[in-house]
This record gives C-alpha cells, sequence and structure tokens, in this order.
C-alpha cells in the first residue's frame, strides 16, 4: 500500500508545477511509510505534506 501512495505523491508533486501546497493526510501507517520513503530519495519540492492527529479524519 505504501508503494501506491507514494506513486501518488509523486504524481500530485509534479502535477503542482511551481506552485506551493500544503498536504494534509490521515495517519495512516501505509501514508507514513511513504512520504518517510520519498523523504529519504528525494525532497518535495512543491509539496509539503501535514498528517492530521489520530481519530481526527471523521470531525474534518
Amino acid at each position: 500500500m505504501a508503494l501506491i501512495f507514494l506513486n501518488y505523491i509523486k504524481w500530485f508533486n509534479g502535477l503542482m508545477g511551481s506552485r506551493k501546497v500544503l498536504l494534509l493526510i490521515n495517519s495512516a501507517p501505509s501514508h507514513t511509510r511513504g512520504i518517510l520513503t520519498i523523504l529519504e530519495r528525494a525532497s518535495l519540492l512543491n509539496t509539503r505534506v501535514k498528517f492530521l492527529p489520530k481519530n481526527v479524519t471523521s470531525l474534518y
């Protein structure tokens, strides 16, 4: 699952062009592993990722 999310984040980052964006996502284990893998390999130039606290996704 982390590989799917990894590919999505790379696609999303490229789609943003020169715009700077903030991507809010929940703290699912596959999401956090995907982001950590990306940060180890390369930086996201256009996208800043912030995780929502646990158990609040349904409130948003």
